[in-house]
């Protein structure tokens, strides 16, 4: 799938499963989450979050903006910009982070999850403004994570303080994954840049 035009297109969920399959979005071309929490789709059992990662086994859990799984030689590429939104559509002001508590009734979504997969290749793509973990791996065997930008804005609160985006891991690497090569990327955000966990 190549998205090669100067435009924005809004989505929920995607899901992406098989064998070299790959998703290139060129550059001037944006991919964004078309809706907040109170729209955005939830998992609620363990046979949902087999699905998706759940992340970190948190149950309940929104589901993932892009989630590869089961996949071959599978690879997301470009130029081109995914945003979450994160700021705009209220994900971090309604974690009322101010108080350490969280007004969300579900943990909130990565951006990118990679499960169950192998030869996998991310590169020269931005992921900006991450609800939760930019990219997360579980169970993947070789991949590399090349030429990205991942930055998560910090944000003003309800009494006009300036808050971290916490919790938005850059790229954590775990869950039995091995032969992760990581180079030449840069990540802004308010959590770990990298966490191999």
């Amino acid at each position: 799938l190549v998205v090669s035009c100067h435009c924005q297109f809004k989505s929920g969920p995607l899901f992406i499963k098989g064998t070299n399959v790959s998703l290139n979005v060129e550059e001037g071309a944006s991919l964004v989450a078309a809706f907040g929490p109170q729209r955005w789709p939830q998992i609620t059992t363990a046979v949902g979050s087999q699905r998706r990662s759940c992340a970190s086994g948190h149950r309940p859990c929104f589901q993932d903006f892009i989630v590869f799984r089961e996949c071959d030689g599978c690879s997301l590429k470009g130029s081109g910009t995914f945003s979450g939104r994160a700021v705009e559509l209220d994900w971090y002001l309604l974690r009322n982070l101010v108080k350490n508590s969280s007004r969300l009734n579900a943990s909130s979504p990565n951006m990118l999850t990679v499960v169950d997969s192998s030869d996998f290749t991310l590169s020269g793509v931005t992921i900006l403004d991450a609800p939760k973990f930019n990219v997360e791996l579980s169970a993947v065997t070789r991949a590399e994570i090349s030429f990205v930008n991942i930055t998560s804005p910090w944000w003003t609160d309800l009494d006009g303080k300036v808050q971290q985006p916490y919790n938005t891991d850059g790229i954590d690497p775990g869950a039995g994954s091995s032969d992760i090569w990581i180079h030449d990327c840069y990540i802004s955000n308010g959590d770990d840049s990298i966490a191999v966990k």
